[in-house]
C-alpha cells in the first residue's frame, strides 16, 4: 500500500533557530532555504528508495519533506542516516459536505462549464508576501496577464 509520509529530518527548522525575533520576509525565506538545503542528500537517498520525487519541502516551522511511499519501506526510510522519524500523513475530508449545494457551485460549474482552472485571483490584503513560493505561477508561459502589463495598469491605477 502506498501512504504520504511526513519524514521529518535532523536539525532545527528555520523558526527554531530564529529564537523569536521578528525578521523580514526575504530573511525568513533565506533561513529556510539553508535549511532546505541541508534536507537534499536525505531527500536524494529517501527518493531513491522509493522511486518518488518528494511532494513538498518544510523547512520553516519544521525540517521535513513528504514524500509517497510503500508501508513496508518505512522502516528503511527511518534508517537513513539524517532522519529523525517518519510518519504516516493524516489524510483530511471535506468538512462542509453541502458547501457546493449551498453555493450552487456544482451547477454553475455544469451549466457554463467553469472549473475555476486558469482564473486570475486577486488578494487585498497589505500584509501578503507577493514573493512567497506558493503564490507563483506553476508554468509562467501560461499566464493570462503579463507581468509588465500589470505592472503598467499598477501605475496607470495607482
Amino acid at each position: 500500500e502506498t501512504v504520504r509520509v511526513i519524514v521529518m529530518v535532523n536539525g532545527e527548522s528555520a523558526l527554531a533557530k530564529n529564537d523569536d525575533q521578528r525578521q523580514s520576509t526575504a530573511a525568513a525565506n533565506a533561513a529556510e532555504d539553508k535549511v532546505l538545503d541541508k534536507q537534499e542528500t536525505v531527500q536524494d537517498k529517501v527518493e531513491k528508495l522509493t522511486g518518488n520525487k518528494v511532494a513538498e519541502e518544510f523547512g520553516y516551522l519544521l525540517n521535513g519533506f513528504s514524500i509517497d511511499a510503500q508501508v513496508g519501506q518505512l522502516a528503511d526510510i527511518e534508517a537513513i542516516k539524517g532522519v529523525k522519524s517518519v510518519e504516516v500523513a493524516d489524510v483530511t475530508q471535506k468538512q462542509d459536505v453541502f458547501a457546493d449545494t449551498s453555493v450552487q457551485g456544482q451547477a454553475a460549474w455544469e451549466k457554463y462549464s467553469l472549473t475555476g482552472q486558469g482564473m486570475v485571483i486577486a488578494i487585498i490584503d497589505s500584509g501578503i508576501d507577493p514573493t512567497h513560493k506558493d503564490l507563483r505561477l506553476t508554468d509562467p508561459s501560461t499566464a493570462k496577464i503579463t507581468k509588465s502589463a500589470a505592472e503598467s495598469k499598477i501605475k496607470e491605477l495607482g
